[in-house]
């Protein structure tokens, strides 16, 4: 029994040398290898078409093109060169009707004050000519006054009021040396016109009304004229019947007026006879 033990003691053995020996030294060559030949493998098609899609997108890929920066604000023309409070509600409902009302105005940021001047004319055409002006805003310690918002070292620019105390407050142009028009603006800008239903005329929807009640009032006009014109033909009375709740209002029976009626006929022919 101890020699059949020693032999399967010797096999047990044999058996972990051959685990441990030239074997494993090949298992390892074989295991370690592979990191340091996947790291050199080359990139795969899908990998290289990940690639590509990254590179078209990157922010950077746009480099060359220019944003343009924009500022945006609302903006309200006084007429009278010593305006120094905010306008009231009926003062506002003026300036909006002469076309000088409250607007949001949006400006290229840049340090120019010609084009800044520019834009500003284009919105309000009435302050060509009108010898400069200044800007405005409600003072701090007050909802009412005014107060002046001094000029950049380029003058007024979009780039200088962004950067500037306004914040969120309206923006108020003052001129400086005359008065701006306040007369209601042209037919031109009122809007759209309307075709009036009596006459035919296009007619502008501000004044569509007044004229429908002059269009109206030449209509009645002509009918009156033709009226009178038609008084010197002659005209035709109307023969009276009497109306038969009157005659069943008296109380002679029916039969008498047919008896009297018979009666009148025989008279009438015995007259014709004679």
């Amino acid at each position: 029994m101890e020699d059949k033990k020693e032999e399967i003691i010797k096999c047990l053995e044999k058996a972990a040398e051959l685990l441990k020996g030239p074997g494993s030294s090949h298992t390892e060559a074989a295991v370690a290898p592979p990191n340091f030949r996947y790291s050199h493998l080359p990139v795969n098609l899908n990998h290289r078409n990940q690639q590509s899609v990254r590179n078209l997108f990157r922010p950077y890929s746009n480099g060359g093109r220019n944003v343009i920066s924009c500022w945006s604000h609302k903006f309200l023309c006084l007429w009278s060169k010593d305006s120094d409070t905010v306008p009231s509600k009926e003062e506002k409902k003026l300036l909006f009707e002469a076309g000088l009302g409250e607007k949001k105005i949006t400006f290229v940021k840049n340090n120019t004050p010609e084009d800044f001047t520019k834009k500003l004319e284009e919105n309000y055409p009435k302050m060509k000519g009108c010898g400069g002006y200044e800007l405005l805003r409600t003072a701090t310690s007050s909802r009412i006054e005014l107060e002046l918002i001094r000029p950049g070292s380029n003058g007024y620019t979009s780039e200088y009021l962004s950067n500037s105390y306004l914040g969120q407050a309206t923006c108020f142009i003052r001129p400086i040396q005359i008065d701006l028009d306040i007369s209601p603006v042209g037919e031109e800008h009122i809007g759209r016109k309307e075709r009036c239903l009596e006459c035919g005329e296009d007619v502008p929807l501000l004044h569509l009304r007044n004229h429908l009640l002059k269009c109206k009032g030449t209509k009645e006009n002509d009918a009156d004229h033709d009226d009178s014109d038609d008084n010197s033909l002659p005209t035709i009375q109307k023969r009276k019947v009497p109306k038969r709740s009157h005659l069943l209002s008296t109380n002679r029976p029916i039969c008498e007026y047919a008896c009297a009626s018979e009666s009148q006929g025989c008279i009438d022919a015995e007259k014709i006879s004679v």
